[in-house]
This record gives C-alpha cells, sequence and structure tokens, in this order.
C-alpha cells in the first residue's frame, strides 16, 4: 500500500484509506507493507519540498494508523521510499527514465493532470511505477475514491506490455472509499441550520 504524498493539513480520510487497502491483503499472502514515497513528495514539491517537513508528515501519518489499528499496524513493514531507492539508485533511476520512454506525455498525464500543476507530478507517477517494480508486490491496495486510476492504469499497461515474461503483474485490490459523514440526506428540504455541525451550540452557528 502507498501512503498519501504528505500535505500541510492531513485529513483522518487519508488514515482510514490506507487501513482499508491493508485489511484487504489475504492473511495468506506476503507481508503487508506500507510504503512512504518521501522523495516523490520532494519532486512534487509537497510540504514546498521541505525535508523535515516530510519526514514530520509520515511521522504524525504513520502514528494515526497505529493509533486507530494497533494490531493491524503490529503485522506492518514500513518502507521509506529514499532508503530503498538509495540500495541501488543507479538501477532505480534508469528503471523510471525507461518508464518515460515507454509512454507518450499524455498516458502519463490523463485526464486529471494539467500543464500548470507541474512536471513534478509527472515524474511521481513515473517514479510510482518504478517503485512497483523494485518491490515486486504481488498485490496493491487501491481505493475507488482517489486519484489513483491513472496511475494504476499506467502500472498495470506497464507490466503486461513489456514485463510480462519478467516480473508477475500484481493485482489491484480497491478498497471502498471511505465516508466520514455524520448523516446522509436524500433530500435538501430536510436539511436545518445547524447541519453541517457536530454540536447545536457551535460558534459557527452565529457567524462567530
Amino acid at each position: 500500500v502507498f501512503a498519501p504524498l504528505p500535505s500541510t493539513s492531513p485529513k483522518l480520510e487519508d488514515s482510514l484509506k490506507v487501513l482499508l487497502q491493508l485489511k484487504l491483503s489475504q492473511s495468506g499472502e506476503k507481508s503487508k507493507v506500507l510504503f512512504l514515497p518521501d522523495w516523490t513528495a520532494r519532486v512534487c514539491n509537497k510540504c514546498e519540498g521541505d525535508t523535515k517537513a516530510i519526514d514530520a508528515f509520515f511521522t504524525v501519518f504513520l502514528s494515526s494508523l497505529k493509533a486507530l489499528d494497533p494490531k493491524l499496524m503490529k503485522d506492518v513493514i514500513v518502507i521509506k521510499q529514499s532508503e530503498a531507492i538509495l540500495n541501488d539508485p543507479s538501477n532505480y533511476w534508469i528503471s523510471v527514465i525507461n518508464v518515460g520512454r515507454y509512454f507518450a506525455l499524455d498516458d502519463v498525464m490523463g485526464a486529471n493532470i494539467n500543464d500548470a500543476d507541474g512536471v513534478g507530478t509527472v515524474i511521481g507517477r513515473l517514479m510510482k511505477i518504478a517503485d512497483v517494480m523494485g518491490l515486486e508486490p504481488s498485490s496493491i491496495g487501491v481505493t475507488d475514491c482517489d486519484d489513483t486510476t491513472a496511475e494504476t492504469v499506467l502500472i498495470e499497461r506497464y507490466f503486461s506490455e513489456t514485463l510480462e515474461t519478467r516480473l508477475a503483474k500484481p493485482t489491484m485490490l480497491v478498497a471502498d472509499c471511505p465516508s466520514l459523514g455524520l448523516q446522509k440526506v436524500e433530500n435538501e428540504s430536510h436539511k436545518t441550520e445547524n447541519f453541517e455541525y457536530f454540536i447545536l451550540n457551535d460558534p459557527k452557528v452565529h457567524g462567530k
């Protein structure tokens, strides 16, 4: 399972997504692995590329996972991308370059990357395929609610079209997107002025 890229405003939903993906692994499979993409975060300029801020995010993120489901996390192996890359940096970057040569730019960008988003996001997707090649997982946990569809297609295509005789294509295990909504309303007329608040005396009700 790939951890989300760092953010200056972490969300509980991100932690729940990762836990759901980790739970998809069958007991008879290989060890559950949580991959922390710290170098991809720098390439994508997350947290302004500040290494200390990126490390701090992942520290807090791991703490949240252990607090939410300590039993599950006890059996999870955490791998930091930078440490994995430094085991064989030359071959890693050659893999990234080969992936970039294979796909057209439009394929990598997909429908949800714009020119204004910067080249870092494109390189990040190429790096993710190289990460999967290095990890050689039997399966990868994804959700049906986020930005992973284009990346999933690229991974499946690259393994099927270029690596079929060398590496087995990982199975994509799709988890339902977690919902943090307290209440669902089918009709707008059922909403009240306090609908969006957790408590009735929330100061925001009175415009404060």
